[in-house]
């Protein structure tokens, strides 16, 4: 295989610092929910609260729930498919001779970068998504929590 064009290695460079960037995102904010979420059963285990308070703490956990889901998601490896000639994962599946063909052409090392940048995109999506739907539980909770003190 000839040298790559720096654009590609920078490209590839890019795209997997990227990917460690938002799998980092998405497993601090799955443990922050998780404390969170934790905190607030035990907490609300030891109080009685409003039927409406009740209901609206219901109405919250489904968003959040469903940001968890989806940073789960945004974490959990994808190892299907075929993969591309040249990478970690084409190694593992055909053998260690198959890191030392140099018959990976720069086309192949193109293409894959590419399907990396997409999947990094499709993570940074999903966390997004994440982050707005968590927005959208808490303020639901702090509406069902103010219900219940002014109740």
């Amino acid at each position: 295989m000839t040298a790559l064009p720096s654009r590609l290695e920078e490209a590839r460079t890019q795209v997997c610092n990227e990917l460690t960037r938002v799998d980092s995102k998405a497993a601090t904010l799955l443990s922050a929910v998780s404390v969170f979420v934790a905190a607030a059963v035990f907490a609300l285990d030891k109080v009685k609260l409003p039927t409406l308070s009740q209901i609206g703490l219901g109405v919250a956990a489904a968003p959040i729930v469903v940001a968890v889901v989806l940073l789960l998601d945004a974490i959990r490896p994808r190892l299907g498919g075929d993969p591309q000639r040249g990478t970690w994962l084409y190694a593992a599946r055909h053998g260690r001779e198959s890191l030392l063909d140099t018959s990976a052409t720069v086309d192949d090392i193109a293409d894959h970068t590419v399907a990396l940048g997409r999947s990094a995109a499709r993570k940074y999506r999903k966390v997004a998504a994440a982050v707005w739907l968590i927005q959208v539980g808490l303020v639901l909770l702090v509406t069902s929590l103010a219900v219940a003190a002014l109740s």
